[in-house]
């Protein structure tokens, strides 16, 4: 799996963003991955606005939060909580279910 990292605090005005590009290989695994980690809020506590979405085969994550401290804390978990998702699809090979033709 390849990761492509934007990492922004150009303007001390902003607040630091981190933008995550995960390429899987389908899109349905990239679907997967989306419902399985969008149940998962951003505590309160931490202030962190995290935004999620598929882009065919990319899942795409967006963190911004007050201070880069609390951006490293939900970086780590939203990591820790992507790797149990991408051994779960390698462990079970979880495919696309098959498209099953209509007869007419």
């Amino acid at each position: 799996m390849g990761l492509n990292v934007n990492y922004s605090m150009d303007n001390p005005a902003e607040q630091p963003t981190l933008k995550l590009v995960i390429p899987f290989e389908s899109e349905y695994e990239a679907s997967v991955a989306y419902n399985t980690l969008v149940v998962d809020k951003e505590p309160k506590r931490n202030q962190c606005n995290k935004e999620l979405h598929c882009e065919k085969n990319n899942l795409i994550l967006t963190l911004t939060a007050p201070e880069p401290r609390q951006l490293r804390m939900s970086s780590n978990s939203f990591f820790d909580h992507l790797a149990l998702v991408r051994k779960t699809i390698d462990e079970f090979s979880i495919k696309a279910p098959k498209q099953q033709k209509l007869s007419s």
